[in-house]
C-alpha cells in the first residue's frame, strides 16, 4: 500500500522536470490523470519496391494510454500551455502475420496543445518513442520472406494529431497517426515498418483537462537558461554490415561531435557542428578491397535545430562529409534523436543517423557543455 507521504512525494515530482516518470500518479485523484483505450487500422506502407510483397490486409491495433497534464505552471507548463506526459501500451498486427508476426511497444510520450477549448475540446499534436518487440523477423531459412526487420526488439517511433472532447470525466477523441519500427542498422536487414493509422478514442479522467491562460496562469517558477555554448560529444554504437562475401557480423562505430548551440528563444535552438566517425562496417562495406584505418574515417559538418522542453530536447539537422573515401552511402547525411540535460554541463542522447532516410547506425553518446 502506498505510504502517505510517498503520495504526496509522487504529486510534487509530477512538478517537476524528470526523464522518467514516476508512475505513482496513477494512484493520485488530484492529478489530472487520464486512462485512455484507443482502437486503431491502417496499413503498411512499401517504401521500397521489394517491399511490395509485405503489404496484404489491413493493420490492426491498439493502444492503452496513461496519461497527466503538467499545470504546475513552472516556465516549460506555461510555454506549452499545459502539455500531457505519459505512457501507452501498443499492440500491433501488420497484416502478414506469417511473415511480420505482430509487435509489442512500451511508448513513452509528450503531447502538446495545439487549440484548447472547453467548448469546441483540444487538438494535440503527440510525439513519442519507445521499445518494442516483434514475433517474427528475418531468417535465411524458416522466414526469407522477411526482408526488412531482422531482430526481435526493435526502437518504436510515433507521431499523432488528435482531436478530443471531454463530457464531464469521459472523453472521446479520433485522430491520425505515423508509427517507425525498426533497429537503426543494429542488426540486418533493417527497412523498418512504416504505418499510417487512423484511430478513435475513449477514456476516463480524474479529472477535466484545464485550460491554460496566460491571464490566469502565471509563471511562478522560471527554469534557467544557459547562454550560447559548445557542446562535446562522444558516440559510441555497434551495425551490423550487409552479408557478402563479408558474413554479417557486428562491427564497433566511434564518433566525436563538436557542437555550438545558438540560443533563439526558450522552445528553440540552432546548431552547428563538426563531425569525426569511424565505422568500421564501412571497411567491410565492398568485398575484395582492403581499407585502412585512415581511409575509413568519415569527417562532416552538421546543421540543424533543437526543441526545448523540460530538460529535453528533440534534435534534427543535416550534414555533408567534407572526407569520405569509402563513400559507402553518398556525401549527405542527416539525423533524429533526443538529448537529456542530466546537469547544466553533463547531457546523454540518442539519436538515429541517417543518409537520406536509410538508418546508418544508432547513435548512443554522453556529452559536456562548456
Amino acid at each position: 500500500m502506498l505510504h502517505l507521504a510517498e503520495f504526496y512525494r509522487c504529486e510534487v515530482n509530477l512538478l517537476f522536470p524528470i526523464p522518467v516518470y514516476n508512475y505513482c500518479w496513477l494512484f493520485t485523484a488530484k492529478s489530472t490523470v487520464g486512462h485512455f483505450f484507443l482502437p486503431k487500422t491502417g496499413f503498411l506502407i512499401a517504401h521500397r519496391p521489394y517491399m511490395s510483397h509485405l503489404v496484404k490486409d489491413r493493420n490492426t491495433a491498439f493502444e492503452l494510454e496513461f496519461s497527466q497534464q503538467d499545470n504546475s505552471r513552472n516556465f516549460t507548463s506555461s510555454d506549452y500551455r499545459f502539455p500531457s506526459r505519459g505512457f501507452s501500451l501498443h499492440y500491433q498486427d501488420y497484416g502478414y502475420k506469417d511473415v511480420l508476426g505482430s509487435s509489442y511497444s512500451v511508448l513513452q510520450f509528450t503531447k502538446f496543445n495545439l487549440v484548447q477549448h472547453k467548448k469546441i475540446g483540444f487538438i494535440d499534436f503527440r510525439i513519442g518513442s519507445g521499445i518494442g518487440y516483434i514475433t517474427r523477423k528475418y531468417n535465411a531459412q524458416t522466414n526469407p520472406k522477411n526482408n526488412t526487420i531482422g531482430s526481435y526488439w526493435n526502437a518504436f517511433i510515433n507521431f499523432q494529431l488528435g482531436y478530443e472532447k471531454y463530457f464531464r470525466n469521459f472523453l472521446v477523441g479520433a485522430g491520425l497517426e505515423i508509427s517507425h519500427f525498426s533497429n537503426a542498422a543494429i542488426t540486418t536487414p533493417n527497412l523498418g515498418l512504416n504505418t499510417p493509422m487512423c484511430y478513435f478514442k475513449i477514456g476516463y479522467a480524474l479529472k477535466t483537462r484545464d485550460i491554460f491562460s496566460a491571464d490566469t496562469n502565471p509563471v511562478i517558477a522560471i527554469l534557467p537558461r544557459y547562454s550560447n555554448k559548445f557542446q562535446f560529444h562522444l558516440i559510441g554504437s555497434v551495425k551490423q554490415n550487409l552479408p557478402g562475401n563479408n558474413p554479417s557480423e557486428y562491427l564497433p562505430v566511434i564518433a566525436l561531435q563538436t557542437t555550438y548551440r545558438k540560443y533563439l528563444n526558450f522552445k528553440w535552438d540552432l546548431e552547428a557542428g563538426i563531425d569525426l566517425i569511424y565505422n568500421q562496417a564501412n571497411r567491410v562495406k565492398y568485398d575484395g578491397v582492403v581499407y585502412s584505418f585512415g581511409e575509413t574515417i568519415q569527417a562532416g559538418i552538421y546543421f540543424g535545430a533543437a526543441a526545448n522542453f523540460y530538460k529535453s530536447q528533440i534534435f534534427f539537422g543535416i550534414g555533408g562529409y567534407v572526407y569520405n573515401k569509402i563513400n559507402p552511402a553518398g556525401w549527405i547525411y542527416n539525423r533524429i534523436g533526443y538529448r537529456y540535460a542530466i546537469t547544466p554541463h553533463l547531457s546523454a542522447l540518442a539519436a538515429i543517423k541517417a543518409n537520406i532516410g536509410i538508418a546508418d547506425y544508432l547513435e548512443i553518446g554522453i556529452g559536456y557543455r562548456l
